[in-house]
């Protein structure tokens, strides 16, 4: 399996990510504590999705985040119903991380809006 990560707000911070292994992935996605989710490749993304069914899938999209490193990892997600909230004009790591501590401030205060595509 790839790399992911669970994400958190943190108010202080920005965001605090959460390296998973796959046993904790799917009782932790159902936390609504995570506010996003990473990938760093299309293999990650699909070894995520095919974790869970696609009415899980449906079930938490709505109030978790997908952050993409890139348009291929994107387009991988989106073959899974998860279409990218985030995802950096540079396409690292060091990128990704700033594109989700800058996505934070844009979501909207009301449960069940997504935010915008970070730039």
């Amino acid at each position: 399996m790839g790399l992911f990560a669970l994400v958190k707000k943190d108010d202080r911070v920005g965001a605090a990510a959460h390296g998973l292994g796959p046993d904790d992935a799917v009782a932790q996605v159902a936390n609504p504590a995570f506010d996003a989710v990473t990938f760093t490749s299309s293999s990650t993304a699909r070894n995520f999705a095919e974790m869970f069914t696609g009415a899980e899938r449906r079930a938490w999209r709505g109030r978790v985040a997908i952050a993409a490193i890139g348009p291929i990892t994107a387009a991988t997600a989106a073959e899974y119903g998860l279409a990218t909230d985030i995802m950096p004009a540079e396409y690292t790591i060091p990128a990704l991380a700033r594109a989700i501590i800058d996505w934070f401030p844009r979501i909207p205060k009301r449960p069940g809006r997504r935010g915008r595509r970070s730039d």
